[in-house]
């Protein structure tokens, strides 16, 4: 092979190291590898779907083997980078079949490889030119060239799966320290709980409904990108084992013209991209470059006639006198009668008459248009026109409305079932949930009302379905919690008609104190851990079994604050559960008692408020733990003291 190496370019804008030939096409640029990562639009358009990549030695004078070509390849999005991510990669986990290609990245150094990239049309196209090009310069396995390709190309796939050793590298990035808006967490998962989504949609400078917010993989492919780019915004970034910050930092006023600046330096690239035979038709004139094009022809700058081109692909609609040519010089697209702006056009005015035309009943009033009944939509006026043809437009897809709007039939009655406007507000129309019996558009909306993090409704709901499809024993939907549609409000599952006990909790509530952990509670009675938890789940055991409802003043919160379980306000069942196997070790505890002070009965909830109201009482014991055994002691031996009883004897 011979390498044409025409000189390397010192420009800063297009960072081109040089041009190297390439078979079918003639001298192309090469780019440093680490430049590419950094930014794919220097060497191709974003637009690109699929393009062939080819690996190179440095183009230094001297040696045989300047700027030779060691590997080609084909892809889309990022593919061509994961050979510069996987060289880096310790021993223990580079375990890619191509050891030859990881061994030449490293023995040259990754940052040091050159790499040219063309785009192709077609997936289709980048198989064939892949072929072409690996057969053009042979491969090493078996002799017949100096690729280190192991196939002879064409078999491949876009965007193919990531081996296991990077799916375990990715995994340990996730447990990687990381630093969000300024805090530093043990990794992604804990920054991300830490969190609410309006708190991340503030720190991201997103819209809060975005899926950053309230979506773990999408929030952890945020730090991934910012880390491929290498750098991050200010107060963001992965930790080393030492806590210092592994990345760059700069403001996002920095970043944001960082990519501008790279966004017009690739496009400037895309349009100078000259292809050895004409490519572009405007006007029914053939040119090699979209610069030419821009140049000689009236229709604007480089980038006007560039997005002129991305629509009509886009679209696949090409104005007269425009199209794209293969090789043979054929158009490879049907060009319409009219121009795409022209269509365009047309079709927004087609559809805005459309939707003008339409009858609307707005608090059922019946109006002859959409526009007409806008006008007398008052809880819609502060959004727009457009914006409530819009939302009409929603509405009639998911085949609901909220109530006081909605299309007529023929006769002028309501087409669509309306419901309360609250429950339309979330992405999906199809579906709202009930959570602790208050229903809400979204999960997330529930997880914000309760104060709960992203993704606890989710989790929960996600749990009972995937117990609702459990083979041979399908268990239904809590009580209080469903999703149900918006069109007939019907719910999709079946739920309890009890409470049972994976309804998530707030907190307790014991001795008319509010305690998050049954933990806390053992602390306050100053008595053996897991006691609480032993009293609550006797409880709840005896309610699920038999229906015995809890004491007034035992229970366990809802999400909203509110007692799960039944009280029994007569406060007689103390002293049956108190009687089962050791149970009034923990119950006597609880039971209400009346203690004599002069010549009036005072009424105390349980053994420890008697010892903290009363100064005699603990002038004459120890401690709580002794007037509590103590005074159990005694009731268990019928021998109480005059000045002390159970309320319920």
């Amino acid at each position: 092979m011979t390498s044409n190496v025409t000189g390397n370019m010192t420009s800063a804008q297009h960072r081109i190291q040089c041009h190297l030939d390439v078979p079918f096409f003639g001298p192309l640029p090469a780019f440093r590898y680490p430049d590419l990562i950094e930014s794919r639009a220097l060497a191709i358009a974003d637009s690109a779907q699929f393009y062939v990549y080819i690996l190179r030695r440095p183009a230094e004078p001297g040696g045989d083997r300047a700027g030779q070509a060691f590997y080609v390849g084909k892809g889309s999005n990022r593919r061509y980078a994961f050979h510069y991510a996987e060289s880096a990669l310790p021993d223990g986990y580079a375990d890619s079949a191509n050891k030859h290609k990881i061994h030449t990245v490293r023995q040259i150094g990754r940052d040091q490889v050159l790499i040219q990239m063309i785009p192709c049309d077609t997936e289709q196209y980048a198989h064939d030119l892949e072929c072409k090009l690996i057969a053009h310069w042979g491969r090493r396995q078996g002799g017949s060239g100096i690729l280190t390709n192991l196939t002879s190309g064409g078999d491949g796939v876009s965007g193919i799966p990531m081996p296991p050793h990077v799916l375990e590298l990715l995994s340990q990035l996730a447990r990687q320290p990381v630093k969000f808006a300024g805090k530093d967490y043990a990794g992604i998962t804990d920054a991300f709980k830490a969190h609410r989504p309006d708190e991340i949609a503030a720190a991201l400078r997103v819209d809060p409904c975005a899926s950053y917010c309230h979506d773990y993989a999408t929030f952890k492919a945020w730090y991934s990108y910012w880390a491929q780019q290498e750098v991050f915004p200010a107060g963001f970034n992965y930790n080393s084992e030492e806590g210092e910050p592994v990345y760059l930092e700069l403001s996002w006023d920095e970043l944001a013209e960082r990519t501008r600046k790279n966004r017009r330096e690739g496009y400037a690239k895309a349009w100078e991209t000259r292809y050895p035979y004409p490519r572009f038709l405007v006007n029914n004139v053939p040119y090699h470059t979209l610069s030419e094009a821009a140049r000689n022809e009236a229709v604007g700058s480089e980038a006007n006639i560039a997005a002129l081109f991305r629509r009509m692909v886009a679209r696949d609609h090409f104005s007269p006198g425009y199209n794209i040519l293969n090789e043979d010089g054929v158009r490879l697209y049907q060009e319409r009668a009219v121009t795409l702006q022209q269509a365009a056009r047309e079709e927004a005015g087609r559809a805005l008459a459309a939707q003008n035309a339409k009858p609307l009943i707005v608090n059922d009033v019946l109006y002859a248009t959409i526009e007409e009944g806008f006008r007398h939509a008052a809880d819609f006026a502060e959004i727009g026109y457009y914006s409530f043809a819009s939302q009409i437009a929603r509405y009639e897809k998911a085949s609901v409305f909220p109530e006081g709007l909605n299309i007529p039939d023929e006769d002028g009655n309501p087409t669509y079932p309306e419901i309360d406007p609250a429950l339309l507000g979330g992405t999906d129309l199809g579906t709202y949930v009930k959570v602790q019996d208050r229903l809400f558009c979204s999960m997330q909306q529930a997880s914000l009302y309760f104060g709960l993090s992203h993704g606890a409704v989710h989790s929960w709901f996600s749990r009972w379905i995937a117990e609702k499809d459990e083979a041979g024993k399908p268990v239904p939907f809590p009580k209080g919690f469903n999703v149900y549609r918006t069109v007939d409000q019907q719910p999709l599952y079946e739920e309890m008609s009890e409470v049972d006990s994976r309804v998530p909790a707030s907190g307790y509530l014991y001795d008319n104190r509010i305690f998050k952990q049954l933990a806390q509670i053992d602390v306050y009675r100053s008595s053996k851990p897991r006691t609480a938890s032993a009293l609550f789940l006797k409880r709840r055991k005896r309610y699920l079994a038999d229906r015995v409802p809890f004491d007034p003043f035992l229970n366990v919160l809802g999400l909203d604050g509110s007692p799960l379980y039944p009280v029994d306000l007569s406060a007689k069942i103390s002293a049956p559960i108190a009687r089962e196997e050791s149970g009034h070790r923990l119950h006597h505890g609880a039971r209400a008692l009346l203690v004599r002070v002069g010549e009036h009965w005072s009424r105390f909830d349980s053994l420890a408020a008697v010892w903290r109201a009363n100064d005699f009482v603990r002038s004459r014991y120890k401690n709580l733990e002794s007037f509590s055994s103590t005074i159990r002691s005694q009731a268990k031996a019928a021998r109480l003291p005059e000045w002390i009883r159970y309320a319920d004897e």
